[in-house]
Order: C-alpha cells, then structure tokens, then sequence
C-alpha cells in the first residue's frame, strides 16, 4: 500500500531522512497521486501507523500527526496520529519521490513547498498577516535550497546537508505547471526571495533582513550569490594553503563580502578566521561581518546595513516609527525561527 507523505510532515522527513543523497536520485515518474478507496482503508490505516512509529524513532516531532495525500471517492477516516488530504488533480511528473521503503512515497520539495504553502494559515496557531506568511515560505524556500536542515523546535540548531534538495530554478519551472492549484500564488510571492546554497538558519536570516523589500520589514539590498567559491589568485598561492574561499554573502560587482559569524572566531579556528580574512582583503574586496548580537540590536544592525548599502550605491529605507515596527516584527519572526515550521 502506497502511503504519499505530504504537507509539514514531509518538512519533517526531508530534514530528518537522507542528509547526504541527491533527491532527484529518489524521484518516480508518476503523474498523479495514487488512487486508494474504501476497501483498501484498513490496511491503509494499518500501514500508516507503522510509518508513524518508525518516523517518531527517526526523530520525526511526535506531537505532528501523520499528514498524507490520497485519492479517490474515498471516506476520511479519523486517527490522532493520522491527517489525510484528498489530492484527485495530476501533479507534474517527478513531484514524488520514494522514501526509505519502497512502498512509501514523498512529496518533493517543491511540491512540498507548495502544499505548506497552501495550508500555512491552518498550521500556524497564531494569525499572521500575509506578508508574514510570505516571509516564512521564503524562508522555508531558502531552507530546502541550502545545504542544512533545522531541528527539533524542542532542540534549537541544525545540521548541514552534502546537497542542496532543490533550487529556485526548480521551484519556479514546478510551479509554472500548478500555477492554479491552492497556495500557488503564495509561493509565487515567496519565490523571489528565496536564495540558493544557503549554509545556515542564521545565514538565511541575515539574507532576509538585508534584502527583503520595504513593505515587510527588509533593508530592500539587492540579491547576493550564497556561499559561492572564488578562487585564490596565483601570485597569493605562496601565503596560504587555501585554493579558494567561500563567502557566505557575495556581492560580486561590489567585491563586496558579508560573513555570519554566531560567536566570534570560532573555537580552535581563530588562525583559518584571520587567514580568510586576509586573503579576501589581498583578493580586493571588502569584508564586512555580522554576528547575533548584531542582528538582534537594530541600532547595531542599521549601522552595519548601512556599510553593506554604501558599497553597493544603495539607500536604505528612511528610518520612521512606521518602519521600525515593521522591521521590529521582521526580526522577531525570523530570530525565533525555530518557532514556526
């Protein structure tokens, strides 16, 4: 029996399953979801609810009920561990990917994105303006194009992923095909500030604060390339064993680097800080560094934003009651990220 695993609890079971392997590796070639009916609804049950208990050991959240697509005429059935949703439309080829079982099936991101973008209003107990609905797809968006994955909300952090499980590139092309399905024009919101190769929940926080537009709460700086490499030039190959660095934020027009750094130099690594440190300024560009405390005072985070506007030849929006409330906002939402999805 096929169980389509869907809406936040795929969030749960991308973040929590197959860190290192290509998801384009799992993709199946269907177009629509599988059918199910009455005469199959108890051996459905039966086979939900041993997907539930081996996805609560693999760390899945156990208060977050089994959400799955079915279709068909088919009566739903009730289950505190069980929430279905009746999907009878076709989806895009490659929109499901198979799971650790091979009698299982997930959701693809993108497809993912799109379903927790139709549903976000149900699945949040506070009632968020729109904008804000906007930001936290955005966010998510830039979590499945990164190259981590946030924890359990009851254990803040995360934890970094070999591949990217998506693009924009993808996001985009998918949702050209479901344009008219439930939350597309959401995620059609959210999708130009979704940023690709993301390293970390902070990182993607400090994007968003920078380049968000005015209307929800951002400086309105134009998009950076994210942890993208530049090579070490020949003639400073002999001061350094480093064959390249990688910035977290990167103007390149600019010659214009923003770096995230949660605590200071890192622990054991103060020596390879400085030394990147310096090669960006041997390499011509501009280094500017932010960390949290930064992010969380506004006056600290103004004048840093400020510095990153001028390189870049742009102003930031006037500061006024009206903004600062917004941008208030903006910051508490995405500081406390581990709080939404």
């Amino acid at each position: 029996m096929s169980i389509v695993i869907s809406h936040l609890w795929a969030v749960w079971w991308w973040r929590n399953t197959l860190p290192t392997q290509n998801p384009n590796n799992l993709r199946v070639s269907l177009c629509s979801i599988p059918k199910l009916d009455n005469a199959t609804k108890d051996t459905l049950r039966n086979e939900a609810e041993l997907l539930y208990e081996s996805a609560i050991e693999s760390k899945i959240p156990r208060y977050l009920p089994l959400e799955f697509i079915v279709s068909g005429n088919i009566v739903l059935w009730g289950g505190r561990h069980m929430k279905q949703h009746q999907w009878n439309g076709f989806v895009p080829m490659w929109s499901l990917c198979r799971t650790n079982s091979s009698n299982h099936l997930v959701c693809s991101p993108e497809f993912t994105l799109l379903l927790v973008a139709g549903s976000i209003k149900q699945l949040l107990p506070e009632k968020l303006e729109e904008w804000q609905n906007v930001v936290i797809i955005a966010e998510l968006g830039c979590e499945l194009c990164g190259t981590y994955s946030k924890q359990l909300i009851s254990n803040p952090g995360f934890k970094q992923r070999r591949v990217c499980l998506t693009c924009i590139g993808s996001i985009a092309q998918f949702l050209g095909r479901m344009a008219h399905e439930h939350g597309a024009q959401r995620l059609g919101r959210a999708l130009p500030w979704i940023l690709d190769n993301l390293n970390s929940p902070m990182e993607t926080v400090l994007y968003l604060l920078l380049c968000l537009p005015k209307r929800f709460g951002g400086m309105a700086l134009p998009k950076p390339f994210a942890n993208t490499p530049l090579e070490v030039p020949t003639h400073l190959r002999k001061k350094t064993h480093l064959a390249h660095i990688i910035p977290d934020l990167l103007w390149p027009e600019a010659m214009l680097i923003v770096e995230y750094d949660g605590a200071g130099p890192h622990a054991g690594h103060e020596k390879e800080d400085q030394e990147r440190q310096e090669l960006a300024q041997d390499m011509n560009y501009r280094l500017i560094t932010f960390r949290i405390e930064d992010l969380k005072d506004k006056t600290k985070f103004r004048a840093k934003a400020e510095s990153v506007a001028r390189y870049l030849g742009r102003e930031l929006p006037p500061a006024s009651d009206q903004f600062d409330a917004l941008q208030s906002t903006l910051r508490n939402m995405l500081i406390n990220h581990e709080r939404w999805l």
